[in-house]
C-alpha cells in the first residue's frame, strides 16, 4: 500500500496566511451571493438586450448621474431595440422607449398592468417613507377616491398678479446676487425659493419662512444628490435590501432626518394654515380639499400626509427644475433669448392675461422643449403585470415583472426627434401658435413625449405648472440677461430627476418698456 502523502499548496500560495485566506473566502461569497443575487429569471424574456450588469455597477459606483448611465450604457441598445432588460431597485425590469410600446402600456386597454408605487415596491425606503401611498402613486378605486376629491384644486384660476410680482421679484434677486457674485450667480437656490413661493400659494395659500429654509438640507433633490455622491448611497440606490437590514447605514439616517424635518415643516405649514378660513375663491385649494376631506373622513390621516406630501413636493419641483433648464439653455443660446424677449414685450399687452401667453409659439416652444431635453422624471419602473402580457408583438412579459418607461430616452431618440434630438431646438414645435400646440398633441398621442404622462393618467397640474412657468420666463426676460460665464462647464444633477447641476450665470439688468398696453373695458 503506498503511502498517503498530505495535500499541499503550490509554492506560490504557502506564504498566505490564515487571515488572508478568510477573507478571500469572505471575498468569494459574497461575490458568489451578489452573482446568485443578480441572475437574470428563468421566465425572463430572452428576445431583448440585455444592459450589462458588472458595467452596469462600475458606472454607478463611480458617481455617473442616471442620465450619463442612460447615455453610455442604454441608448445604443434601446434605441435599436425599443426595450431592454435593466437592473432597477434590485431587481430586473423591462425598461422601454419605442413609442408603440409606451402607448401599449400607458393605454393599458386591457387592464393587464397595475400601477405600483414606492410604498410596494420598496416600503422600508427613504421615498416610501416620505411620500407612501397617494393619487401619483395609486391605482384603481383609491385612484378614482383621490382623483374626485383633489381635481377641482388643479383647475382654480392662477393668480396671474401674484405670479408676475414673484417673478420680478425673482429677476431681482438674481440680479442683486451679481453685485456680490461678479464671477456668476448660482441660480438654484433662488429658482427653488420662487418655486415654493408660487405652489405654496396656489396649493394652499400659504408661504414657508424662507429665513429657516436652508437650500442644501431643504431642498429634497440637494438631499438625494449628497446621499448619491457618497459611495454607499449608489450601492443601496443599486440595492435597495441595505436599507432593510438589521441597522441603518450612516447615510441613510442622514437623509432620513433631513427627509423628516421637511415633510414635518410641511404638514405643519398645512395645520397651521387650515386653522383659519380660505381666501375668498380658494375653498377647493389643495391643501383645504385634503383637510376638508380626512375633517369628512373620506380621507385617512395616512392618506392625508402622503397626499399632501407627494403633490407639494412634486409640484414645487416639476416648475423648478423646468424653470431651471429653460434657464439653462436660453443662457447657452442668447440668439434664443433675444428672440423670446422680443416676442414678449412685442406680441402680447404689457398687463397680459393668461390666454395672450398662450399664444405665444416661441415662449411655449421654449417650455416643451426644455421638457422634452429635461423631464423632471426620466425613468420610472412602476408597471407591475397582474397576469401573463404580451408586450408589442412578441415580448413575453410574465406575470409580477415590474416594466419601465424612459421619458428622457425617449425624447432623445434621433429615431424619433431628428439628428438634433440632443440639441436645444425650439423652433421644431413649429412656426405659429397652431402648429405649436399641433405639435404637442400629436407627439403626446403617439407616445413620444411624456414629460407629464399622457392619456388617463396624464398630471392634472399641468395646465397651472404651464402658467407659472410662462408667465415667470415672460417677466423674467423683460426684465434680465442671463449667460454662462466663461469656464462653465455643464452637468447633470445627481438626484432622481434630470436636470442641469450647479447652473450659474451671469446676470445683467435689461428692463423692456411696454409696447402695448392691456385694452380697459
Amino acid at each position: 500500500m503506498s503511502a498517503i502523502h498530505s495535500l499541499s499548496l503550490p509554492p506560490a500560495l504557502e506564504g498566505i496566511s490564515r487571515t488572508m485566506w478568510t477573507v478571500l473566502g469572505l471575498v468569494a461569497a459574497v461575490v458568489c451571493a451578489v452573482a446568485y443575487g443578480t441572475a437574470m429569471p428563468r421566465n425572463f424574456p430572452r428576445n431583448i438586450p440585455r444592459v450589462p450588469l458588472w458595467l452596469h455597477f462600475w458606472t454607478v459606483l463611480r458617481g455617473a448621474s442616471k442620465s450619463d448611465v442612460y447615455n453610455k450604457l442604454v441608448r445604443g441598445l434601446i434605441e435599436e431595440h425599443g426595450a431592454v432588460a435593466f437592473w432597477n431597485e434590485g431587481a430586473w425590469t423591462i425598461l422601454v422607449t419605442k413609442p408603440e410600446y409606451l402607448v401599449q402600456i400607458f393605454k393599458n386597454s386591457d387592464k393587464k398592468l397595475n400601477k405600483m408605487g414606492l410604498a410596494e415596491r420598496i416600503p422600508w425606503g427613504s421615498g416610501a417613507k416620505l411620500f407612501g401611498i397617494n393619487i401619483i402613486d395609486s391605482d384603481g378605486e383609491l385612484y378614482a377616491t383621490f382623483r374626485k376629491l383633489l381635481k377641482e384644486g388643479f383647475c382654480l384660476p392662477a393668480p396671474l398678479d401674484s405670479f408676475r410680482e414673484k417673478a420680478r421679484l425673482l429677476a431681482d434677486q438674481l440680479l442683486r446676487a451679481q453685485d456680490s457674485e461678479p464671477s456668476g450667480v448660482l441660480v438654484g437656490p433662488f429658482v427653488w425659493r420662487w418655486a415654493l413661493s408660487v405652489w405654496g400659494e396656489y396649493f394652499l395659500d400659504a408661504q414657508f419662512d424662507d429665513a429657516q429654509m436652508d437650500y442644501r438640507t431643504f431642498n429634497i433633490q440637494q438631499v438625494l444628490g449628497v446621499q448619491n455622491r457618497k459611495f454607499m448611497g449608489r450601492l443601496k440606490g443599486l440595492f435597495p435590501f441595505l436599507d432593510n437590514l438589521p441597522f441603518t447605514l450612516p447615510v441613510t439616517r442622514h437623509t432620513d432626518a433631513l427627509l423628516y424635518e421637511v415633510q414635518r415643516r410641511l404638514l405643519r405649514l398645512a395645520e397651521e394654515r387650515c386653522q383659519s378660513p380660505p381666501p375668498p375663491g380658494g375653498e377647493n385649494k389643495i391643501g383645504f380639499s385634503l383637510h376638508r376631506a380626512r375633517a369628512e373622513g373620506l380621507m385617512s390621516e395616512f392618506h392625508y400626509q402622503c397626499n399632501h406630501k407627494q403633490l407639494f413636493i412634486a409640484g414645487h419641483e416639476n416648475v423648478e427644475t423646468t424653470l431651471n433648464s429653460a434657464l439653462e439653455e436660453l443662457g447657452a443660446h442668447p440668439h434664443i433669448q433675444q428672440l423670446l424677449r422680443d416676442e414678449v414685450t412685442r406680441d402680447i399687452p404689457w398687463d397680459y392675461a393668461c390666454k395672450d401667453l398662450d399664444q405665444l409659439p416661441l415662449l411655449n416652444a421654449v417650455i416643451y422643449e426644455a421638457l422634452r431635453l429635461y423631464p423632471p422624471l426620466g425613468h420610472m419602473s412602476n408597471r407591475i403585470a397582474t397576469v401573463p402580457y404580451v408586450l408589442g408583438d412578441d415580448i413575453a412579459v410574465p406575470q409580477g415583472m415590474m416594466l419601465g418607461w424612459h421619458s428622457y430616452g425617449i425624447q432623445t431618440d434621433p429615431r424619433v426627434w431628428g439628428e438634433t434630438a440632443r440639441s436645444f431646438d425650439p423652433f421644431r414645435w413649429g412656426a405659429d401658435s397652431a402648429a405649436v400646440k399641433q405639435t404637442l398633441r400629436q407627439r403626446q398621442a403617439r407616445g413620444q413625449y411624456l414629460p407629464f404622462g399622457i392619456y388617463g393618467r396624464k398630471c392634472l397640474g399641468f395646465n397651472i405648472a404651464m402658467q407659472m412657468l410662462q408667465c415667470t420666463l415672460c417677466e423674467l426676460v423683460r426684465n434680465i440677461d442671463w449667460k454662462h460665464p466663461e469656464g462653465y462647464t455643464f452637468s447633470y444633477g445627481k438626484a432622481a430627476l434630470v436636470m442641469p447641476d450647479n447652473i450659474t450665470m451671469k446676470i445683467a439688468e435689461r428692463r423692456s418698456e411696454p409696447d402695448k398696453v392691456a385694452p380697459t373695458e
